[in-house]
């Protein structure tokens, strides 16, 4: 998909779901609802997202550098107090219901999605003040463009609330070796063991 047509659909998402955020129960205070793409998602290839991003040692990768390896995708910023946490733990639950094998063989990838306030420093930090083993997590920062158009692509929306909060879907997503989604993980509420046998099925 071009990628100014991604951007522009994301726009047009955002816009639709302010006013649908507003009238909505969220599951923490910085939660929107989950967009209706994230279940037609599976099965999808992010191989067209090329975008480059800086990880926290400052190295230069995009999502195919990790090629090789199943791997966990989730978007959250390093300053939220609210739904990141949860997310996050729901992430460390995951990592510790794999089997060893498995952990060992699977990429934890986290997105920052406000990339003006999570330099690599920050969230080299971020990493080493949460006890993530950087020998399977990875921390990236993007340019706003191409945060936007992977929030795009995965079907996160984003609002920003005008005190540095930002309010965001809260999914994970699985993609198999080669970068093709195979399952998602959907809201805060969701189990997010369930996607071990997803995982199990993955060489």
């Amino acid at each position: 998909m071009p990628r100014v047509l991604v951007v522009f659909l994301l726009l047009m998402a955002i816009g639709g779901c302010s006013r649908r955020a507003r009238d909505t129960p969220v599951a923490a205070e910085h939660a929107v609802e989950n967009s209706g793409l994230v279940g037609s998602l599976t099965g999808e290839s992010l191989d067209a997202f090329d975008s480059t991003f800086t990880d926290q040692s400052g190295h230069s990768v995009t999502l195919a550098s990790y090629h090789g390896r199943p791997m966990v995708l989730a978007m959250i910023y390093t300053h939220c107090t609210s739904a990141c946490p949860l997310l996050l733990n729901s992430l460390r639950r995951l990592e510790t219901a794999l089997p060893a094998t498995q952990r060992k063989d699977t990429w934890f990838v986290l997105v920052t999605l406000d990339p003006s306030h999570d330099p690599p420093d920050t969230l080299r930090a971020f990493a080493a003040s949460r006890g993530l083993d950087l020998a399977r997590w990875r921390l990236l920062r993007g340019s706003r463009e191409a945060t936007t158009e992977l929030a795009a692509i995965l079907g996160v929306k984003v609002r920003e609330e005008g005190d540095g909060a930002i309010a965001h879907s809260s999914n994970l997503y699985l993609l198999d070796s080669q970068g093709v989604i195979r399952h998602t993980v959907v809201g805060l509420g969701a189990d997010p063991t369930a996607m071990v046998p997803a995982r199990a099925a993955l060489r």
